[in-house]
């Protein structure tokens, strides 16, 4: 599996020492090391491992701690979790791999991702906005829906400089949250250019498209009095863009109403859809 031998293979840059338990004895690793922890092993841990293995978690499982290199090489109530100079020998290579002899097996919902499946959010979402994109050449589907964030988020976008947990940071508002909402709309901005290459006739697939980018919250203390939303695309030449519209204090101000409007746009036209029976006006 990918994910092991990657965590193998940083255990064996760092840890070749017989007194790696010693943090004084340890070797001092490189600054190509330290990048690729960073890149490659921090984030798989931070998401798959933190909740309940780390120094943040609200109850560490098995005593095992995995947040920082003083506590991977004293390990919790099994013993240590990594040998120093042996990744085969230790006790999280063997859990991870779901080694059959191995006493755990972690996580204990199922193995990591296999080789195919990425691993790392960047590339995880690259291939599920390319998948979108594939539908819609194909006409597989003319309707799909990309949920970039989970509402209760326990992940940590260390690939954005994050350190804390998505869902934490979303009530504590650090300045560290800024590039973690610009990777989600970044991610949004590569679907709509990719579909912005695709011609279709004089248009292209973004100019018959209507795409709707929104949050259940403006903010991370629960207010989802007024809701943020962006409408991209042209909707086969019904949605007009390069505007800002304020419905604070208009009367019909409901989503039911907008998505009467996405849903007429598309050819399908109710006469109720929710708490609503008029269309959204002005967009």
């Amino acid at each position: 599996m990918r994910i092991a031998i990657l965590i193998a293979l940083f255990f064996v840059f760092v840890s070749d020492s017989a007194n790696a338990d010693d943090p004084a004895a340890r070797p001092a690793a490189s600054a190509t090391d330290i990048e690729y922890f960073e890149k490659k092993i921090r984030p798989l841990l931070a998401n798959r491992c933190f909740s309940c293995h780390s120094s943040k978690a609200k109850s560490v499982k098995g005593g095992l701690k995995l947040d920082s290199d003083g506590a991977l090489f004293a390990g919790g109530d099994s013993g240590p979790a990594v040998v120093a100079g042996d990744p085969e020998m230790s006790l999280l290579i063997q859990s991870i791999r779901y080694d059959k002899d191995a006493d755990f097996q972690m996580p204990p919902k199922g193995r990591l991702p296999a080789d195919g499946i990425p691993a790392e959010i960047p590339d995880y979402w690259k291939l599920m906005n390319d998948i979108v994109l594939l539908a819609f050449r194909t006409d597989s589907t003319r309707i799909a829906t990309l949920k970039y964030c989970n509402d209760g988020s326990i992940l940590t976008h260390a690939h954005a400089g994050a350190k804390d947990q998505h869902h934490q940071m979303a009530h504590t508002q650090p300045r560290e949250l800024v590039p973690v909402n610009q990777f989600f709309t970044s991610q949004l901005a590569y679907l709509c250019q990719r579909m912005e290459e695709v011609k279709e006739g004089d248009r292209t697939l973004l100019d018959n498209t209507a795409v709707m980018h929104c949050s259940s919250m403006i903010h991370g203390n629960h207010d989802s009095k007024q809701l943020p939303v962006v409408l991209l695309g042209g909707a086969g030449g019904k949605l007009r863009g390069g505007r800002v519209l304020d419905y604070l204090d208009a009367p019909n101000r409901r989503m039911c109403s907008l998505f009467l409007s996405l849903m007429e746009w598309g050819g399908l036209e109710l006469d109720r859809f929710g708490d609503s029976t008029e269309r959204l006006t002005g967009i």
